[in-house]
């Protein structure tokens, strides 16, 4: 009976996070952790922990996500469940993403993938490429993202009946980002409008207005700054609300761009710095950096080079602080010890070999281990 109240408020907790209402998705999350902790089941246990850090991670706060997903792990370390570890993997991919620590996400993102692509499941498969696509466009290689997200949608159209139609609505999303990263307007609007159609369908607010303000960036490089201000505005009622702050941060850099395309410069300069405030605030690097680039550009093309080189200065130092954190990071995390990861990393290579995965693939994928172990 209490597993059945604990799985109902679950559930609860995980429609309310699609719908992107994160308020009730939080208060639904915190009673589901209250049922299960009387249940001696770990696998039940990990569940709450897990659920939270993905509404922590939404919600813009790394270190509470972080603490939530080293809590999953560590009641799914004497657990022979590679499903959970897979979700557990992913999450932390998403968590080092968003705090611009590319090399560790990418390394718990091909953990997913291999381990997805030795089970067979498709569906968590195409969910790991989709993010693989997303961290390798952040590291500018855009012909190896391209690579992963037309295989993460064929995955998804292919399989769209095993409940894939968020994961394919996010990779047309990032179809459309990379394409706007590489100046192609037309091809990325045209992807933009697929994953609004797709998020339309799901009810996902917090898609619908991600694809509003990324529909806003085109428009501004179009020239079309009132439509862009719309869309800006538009999302700006709802992410407040919701407490998004990652979607406020890209928003706010927006209305700045828009705005100093039109030389309305005190305007632009009263947004990037709220957006770069709260990019500080929150703990998200990969904002920060995307913030000071505006900044010392910003400055540069106005003439003012004392402050872009005092932003371009600001840029490196935390350019050195992600450097040195994520160096850290991997030489001291207990997740990556070779006691714990060395039985799962054998079944790895034993199934490599036996199923003759290509050689390219599993370079890359034993190099990434190198760095760990």
């Amino acid at each position: 009976y209490q597993k059945g109240i604990a799985e109902c408020n679950y559930r609860k907790s995980m429609i309310y996070r699609y719908k992107g209402e994160m308020g009730l998705s939080m208060k639904y999350a915190e009673t589901y952790l209250t049922n299960t902790q009387e249940l001696a089941d770990s696998s039940t246990n990990a569940k709450p922990s897990y659920n939270m850090a993905l509404i922590n991670t939404t919600l813009g706060d790394p270190p509470k996500s972080n603490q939530n997903y080293r809590v999953a792990k560590a009641y799914l370390k004497a657990q022979n469940n590679q499903r959970n570890h897979i979700a557990v993997y992913n999450g932390m991919g998403n968590i080092f993403s968003n705090i611009a620590f590319y090399d560790s996400a990418a390394i718990y993102f091909n953990l997913a993938l291999e381990l997805n692509r030795l089970a067979g499941d498709n569906r968590r498969k195409a969910i790991a490429l989709c993010n693989l696509g997303g961290v390798y466009q952040e590291m500018g290689n855009h012909d190896q993202a391209l690579i992963y997200l037309e295989e993460s949608i064929e995955i998804s159209i292919e399989n769209i009946e095993r409940n894939l139609s968020d994961n394919l609505a996010n990779a047309y999303s990032r179809m459309g980002s990379l394409y706007y990263d590489l100046e192609d307007h037309s091809l990325a609007l045209d992807y933009y409008h697929l994953a609004d159609s797709m998020y339309a369908k799901l009810n996902s607010q917090s898609g619908i207005n991600n694809v509003r303000v990324n529909t806003g960036h085109i428009y501004v490089a179009l020239g079309k700054f009132n439509l862009a201000l719309l869309n800006y505005s538009i999302a700006l009622e709802y992410y407040p609300n919701q407490g998004l702050k990652d979607g406020m941060i890209v928003a706010w850099q927006g209305i700045a761009d828009n705005y100093a395309r039109q030389n309305l410069y005190q305007r632009s300069i009263i947004y990037y710095d709220s957006s770069l405030q709260m990019a500080i605030e929150s703990g998200y690097y990969n904002r920060q950096l995307e913030v000071l680039k505006k900044f010392y550009s910003f400055y540069a093309s106005i003439g003012d080079y004392k402050s872009a080189l005092e932003y371009h200065e600001e840029l490196l130092t935390i350019k050195d602080r992600i450097l040195n954190d994520n160096a850290n990071f991997i030489a001291n995390d207990m997740m990556f010890k070779y006691d714990t990861k060395q039985k799962e990393l054998d079944l790895i290579k034993q199934k490599n070999e036996k199923l003759r995965f290509k050689k390219q693939r599993n370079s890359f994928i034993y190099t990434a281990f190198g760095i760990i172990f």
